[in-house]
């Protein structure tokens, strides 16, 4: 098979999705952080697409993430949850349009792939070319969103694997992450024996988990919406295996969605929105995978949300009892809701009286940092982000 060709994409505009624009909510100041952004046009056997390239100027760990745009709006879940901590680490992002456009999940407006990019600017993205896929079954399709899909996806961990096309030279590792819809395009590419020669391990987030014993390492990470069943029926964690390396966490008290999403109706509902930032956890999870790349480090194991039947077991707060825990949680100002009446993947908080519950609102505050003080020892925060993290209240 020919090897695929990589060239600038440029025009008047920035690219879609850019953070650099002002405007978007993605807005970030790439500069300050020492990034740039640049977008390349990649062509392989019958397809044409885009990558969306966010690297450090200087100091490339070597590590680049690379993660299919969303279907819809070609979102993108890794680099809003994650951003602060690749930045931090100096790891290379690329997202990559695999959808056709023409299709999306039941509910939504087609409103990602090629068809959307060729909508915004025609003339920029006139050359893409994904065909779409037939496939009937609407979780199939979310897993191959065109033809094509995963033929890119091998195609361009080769091309930053195996060549300096992209980021001038070859990448140390390559870690293909996915949350939700993405996680399922991996999901399926694992399933269904795409290749993964050039993909070092895989990140797949409140996703269906793969039915077959994966061929690299995976990191399986599932929200309480997920076990519970609230977008689809219930779905665990991935078992934990060592050959090849394979955790699964579940983390109780939260949401499917990577961030609270802007409520555009009552305003006192959305301030019973689950806000905790729980990709605190994520960050935790992708410097123990970091540790395991670069020297074989194995990634710790956590304990199961705890069952009881169909459901969950709870605290005397209804909180679930058992998973990878956050503070939060584990001192709780609230009792923290998977889903919301607003949307399944919105979660929300019913608060406690935390004077009653603990004393005072000192005692509290206490409370809460000290157990940010345990789990960064314990390895599940990191020190830099449990800086920035107070008590809700």
């Amino acid at each position: 098979m020919a090897r695929p060709t990589v060239t600038p994409l440029t025009g008047d505009r920035l690219p879609f999705r850019s953070v650099l624009n002002p405007a978007s909510s993605l807005y970030n100041d790439l500069g300050a952080l020492g990034y740039v952004e640049e977008e390349h046009l990649v062509e392989g056997d019958g397809y044409a697409t885009r990558i969306l390239v966010r690297r450090p100027v200087e100091g490339w760990s070597g590590t680049v993430v690379l993660e299919p745009f969303h279907v819809v709006d070609e979102d993108t879940g890794h680099w809003t949850t994650s951003w602060r901590h690749l930045t931090r680490r100096r790891h290379a992002w690329v997202g990559a349009t695999v959808g056709s456009g023409q299709w999306g999940p039941r509910g939504t407006s087609p409103s990602g792939g090629v068809v959307r990019l060729q909508r915004e600017d025609p003339i920029r993205y006139a050359a893409l070319r994904l065909d779409d896929e037939p496939e009937g079954d609407e979780l199939l399709r979310m897993g191959t969103p065109s033809t094509h899909a995963h033929a890119a996806l091998a195609d361009v961990a080769h091309v930053l694997r195996r060549t300096g096309d992209v980021l001038g030279r070859a990448a140390t590792h390559v870690i293909g992450a996915g949350w939700s819809q993405t996680g399922m395009v991996w999901t399926h590419h694992l399933d269904h024996g795409h290749s993964t020669t050039d993909v070092d391990a895989v990140w797949i987030a409140v996703a269906p988990a793969p039915e077959k014993t994966p061929p690299v390492p995976v990191v399986h990470l599932m929200s309480e919406c997920e076990l519970l069943g609230l977008l689809r029926e219930p779905d665990d964690a991935l078992p934990d295996s060592d050959q090849p390396m394979v955790r699964g966490y579940e983390v109780p008290g939260t949401f499917h969605y990577w961030q609270l999403k802007a409520h555009r109706g009552d305003q006192a509902h959305a301030a019973g929105h689950n806000d905790r930032p729980w990709w605190l956890v994520a960050h935790a999870l992708l410097d123990h995978l970091d540790r395991f790349l670069a020297d074989g480090t194995p990634l710790p194991h956590a304990p199961r949300v705890e069952r009881d039947g169909d459901g969950l077991v709870r605290d005397e707060v209804g909180n679930a009892r058992g998973g990878l825990r956050s503070p939060w949680v584990d001192v709780p100002d609230g009792t923290y809701l998977a889903g919301c009446t607003c949307s399944p993947g919105t979660g929300a908080v019913e608060p406690l009286d935390v004077v009653a519950r603990y004393g005072s609102l000192e005692a509290y505050r206490a409370a809460f940092r000290a157990r940010v003080t345990g789990l960064v020892t314990a390895g599940w925060l990191l020190a830099e982000d449990a800086a920035t993290l107070h008590p809700p209240r």
